[in-house]
Parts: structure tokens; C-alpha cells; sequence
């Protein structure tokens, strides 16, 4: 009867602690998500400078999502305009917090290095010689 009380016990202990660590960011292969990982997510932009001038307001929303597995996607929408979605890949440096992120146009690739500091995300770009100033934040 003894066994029977610490098998019963023991199986208890262990599906709470499996219910714990699922719910706590543990992804199903057993690896941490959320804290291995905690720059996943939606990036709302902040600043858009395009030459200079302020941007912004030209857009009812600029978002980035950071997803698992190198996936990004750039979306936004111009007002009174349909909504654009740019597909992305990435690559997290940990040691330099920062992302390489790659974008394809048909035939163009480009790669850009975009610092990830203190939860935001700083892109310093040139688009038809022109410098692009984004700032993203959660």
C-alpha cells in the first residue's frame, strides 16, 4: 500500500512539473522558447525617417514579427491603402545582440546587421541612396 501511495505521489509530482513547464515557455522538443528566446514577438515602429523627414504618420500600422525558426515578416499599411507583407529570414548573434537579416527580391538579396538593444530594434538602411531610420519596440 506504501508502493502504491509514493507511485501515486510520484506521478502526481511529475505531471504537475510537466503542466508547469509547459506553461512556462518550454516548447514541446524540450528546448526554452520565451527564455531562450525573448526577442520573439511583435515589434510596433516607433520613428521612421526616410532623408530626413518623418514618415510615419503616411502609415496606419509598421510592424515586425519576430518568429521561431529565422522567420520575420515586415507588415504595414499606408493609409487608405491594402496592407504589404514583406517576408524575411534571420540570424540572432547572442554574444553581439544583434540580427542578421536577410531579405530576396526576385534576383536581389540583401543583408543588413540590425542591433537589438534593451528590446528594441535600430535599422540603419540606404533605399535608392537615400538613408531609412527605423526604430522598433515591443
Amino acid at each position: 500500500m506504501k508502493k502504491a501511495k509514493k507511485i501515486l505521489k510520484s506521478s502526481i509530482l511529475v505531471g504537475a512539473l510537466s503542466l508547469l513547464l509547459s506553461a512556462n515557455g518550454w516548447s514541446k522538443d524540450g528546448s526554452l522558447t520565451e527564455i531562450s528566446r525573448p526577442y520573439l514577438g511583435e515589434y510596433k515602429c516607433e520613428s521612421l525617417y526616410f532623408n530626413g523627414e518623418d514618415k510615419l504618420g503616411d502609415f496606419e500600422y509598421f510592424k515586425l514579427e519576430i518568429r521561431s525558426g529565422g522567420e520575420m515578416k515586415l507588415l504595414f499599411k499606408e493609409k487608405d491603402k491594402k496592407e504589404k507583407c514583406v517576408d524575411l529570414t534571420y540570424e540572432y548573434d547572442e554574444t553581439k545582440k544583434e540580427f542578421t537579416v536577410k531579405s530576396q527580391f526576385g534576383v536581389f538579396k540583401k543583408e543588413e546587421k540590425v542591433p537589438f538593444e534593451n528590446g528594441k530594434l535600430t535599422a540603419l538602411l540606404r533605399l535608392g541612396g537615400k538613408q531609412v531610420v527605423i526604430k522598433f519596440g515591443k
